[in-house]
């Protein structure tokens, strides 16, 4: 199978998945092997770098320009337990 993504106004509008080329629809992985990102409704296409940009999960949250991965703006959760991010406190909060 293959997997495609409609575009608007570099928006991802649509996902479609075809045996074949769908032409005027742009090709993607599901599991980010190229183009960086799966694509989904409400991401973007960053047609300079070729990337599909998923949606910001935090406003407080940056773009790695290397990888087009959000990241928190003091670096990935703890590996000790389950953790959420917590916006207001810009930290992780530990669930269990």
């Amino acid at each position: 199978m293959k997997y495609f993504a409609e575009i608007f106004e570099n928006k991802v509008i649509n996902v479609l998945v075809s045996e074949t080329d769908i032409e005027g629809l742009i090709e993607y992985s599901v599991d980010g092997s190229f183009r960086a990102n799966p694509a989904v409704i409400g991401g973007e296409y960053d047609s300079t770098n070729d990337v599909f940009i998923l949606p910001k999960p935090y406003n407080s949250w940056v773009l790695n320009s290397s990888t087009f991965k959000w990241e928190s703006p003091i670096g990935d959760a703890p590996s000790d337990g389950v953790y959420r991010w917590n916006e207001e406190e810009d930290s992780w909060l530990k669930l269990s």
